[in-house]
């Protein structure tokens, strides 16, 4: 799986699934992959699943970054964490024998599911005690061309008394995320599938998804969603509702051992008469109703990863040409690319471009002339 990343539900999820595992007694071991500048540093509890073999008959459990085998094995396990198709828009290479459980009913609407929680989520809202101000947060993370509708939310931003925008990597550390999102009265999510909102619930914070393509899976989701809601009218009721998310999740989160126990003996039953069982019914589900959902719903484009004010002004210039976007993307990939390559290999210098900040008046506190530039240009979109 991947390095360990605390700013990845995802990750953090993988891992602790692995560590659950263990605590079963089970005999886990992790094999990490990707780019290690990325990762934070790895939770003691996770230190004794690392550093050993894979012999080769073991069942492998991939993520669902991984849509190949890689490791060659005969039983393969792969644990969907999104919908197939929506984060790079690659097919998974199921065999027939693959055993398959996803993370939730968002994912698929079928079990198995391994709904897990992080536990730290669980230690938030005593951890982040602060006084509400009334501030309103806008989140750009994993966001979808075609999904940004403005106008019904003008209103209800402009009735608190300062905004702010966050995105994938800024804040840059956690702590000062939650900390943002403590003392703030709600979160507005353009990102229909961040865990994100959850923890946001967790801080007595509701959310209004703006982006209501998973609406119906969320309203029957695997536990309820306390102080979710998708239009401005629900402001009033969330406010209410979102003081229940905390009790639960700790319902939820007393019934986990038993969700893991369950889903290993069924994994270890589909291999266990033969390593050939096959399961392509169940895998010809999962493909078709994937693609159908990412071409007639998604739009056939995988999500846009807003990592920074940068890549937001960018979503924001784009948001509705999603074919201009694809051509200066394609023009600045195979020219812009190679000039900075040449430049770096040259040390030729350029002068570093200087973000600044400024003195927020009282409706907005954007701290970086980016930031500002970013509210201007969403509360001016039609």
């Amino acid at each position: 799986m991947h390095h360990f990343n605390n700013k990845s539900n995802g990750i953090v999820i993988t891992w602790e699934a692995a560590h659950q595992f263990s605590q079963l007694g089970y005999d886990v071991k992790v094999v990490t992959y990707g780019d290690e500048r990325f990762s934070t540093p790895l939770p003691a509890k996770f230190n004794g699943l690392l550093d050993r073999v894979y012999e080769g008959d073991e069942i492998v459990i991939y993520p669902d970054s991984v849509v190949d085998n890689p490791l060659h094995a005969s039983k393969v396990s792969r644990f969907l964490l999104a919908k197939p198709y929506i984060l790079d828009g690659r097919q998974i290479q199921f065999a027939p024998n693959d055993f398959v459980f996803s993370y939730s009913k968002a994912v698929i609407d079928k079990p198995p599911y391994l709904t897990l929680v992080n536990p730290e989520l669980l230690e938030l809202k005593e951890k982040y005690a602060v006084k509400k101000e009334n501030q309103v947060l806008l989140y750009f993370g994993k966001v979808r061309f075609g999904a940004l509708d403005i106008r019904p939310l003008k209103s209800l931003i402009n009735s608190f008394e300062s905004c702010r925008i966050l995105t994938r990597t800024q804040p840059a550390e956690v702590s000062e995320l939650y900390a943002e999102l403590a003392r703030s009265s709600l979160l507005i999510s353009f990102d229909p599938l961040t865990n994100l909102c959850l923890e946001a619930t967790l801080l007595d914070t509701p959310v209004l998804i703006s982006d209501p393509i998973f609406k119906t899976q969320y309203d029957d989701f695997n536990f309820k969603n306390h102080g979710f809601f998708y239009s401005p009218e629900g402001y009033q009721l969330a406010k209410k509702d979102v003081l229940k998310a905390n009790q639960e999740l700790k319902t939820h989160f007393s019934r986990q051992p038993e969700i893991v126990k369950s889903l290993a003996r069924e994994m270890l039953a589909h291999f266990k008469s033969s390593p050939n069982n096959s399961n392509q019914e169940f895998l010809n589900y999962v493909n078709s109703t994937s693609k159908t959902f990412y071409e007639d719903s998604w739009n056939r484009f995988p999500i846009f990863n807003v990592l920074n004010f940068d890549f937001l002004l960018v979503y924001l210039a784009f948001c509705d040409w999603l074919n201009t976007y694809l051509f200066l993307r394609v023009f600045y990939r195979a020219i812009v690319r190679p000039i900075r390559w040449f430049k770096k290999v040259f040390c030729f210098a350029s002068k570093p471009k200087k973000t600044g900040s400024f003195l927020s008046g009282k409706k907005y506190s954007a701290k970086t002339l980016q930031e500002k530039a970013c509210l201007q240009l969403i509360l001016r979109k039609k």
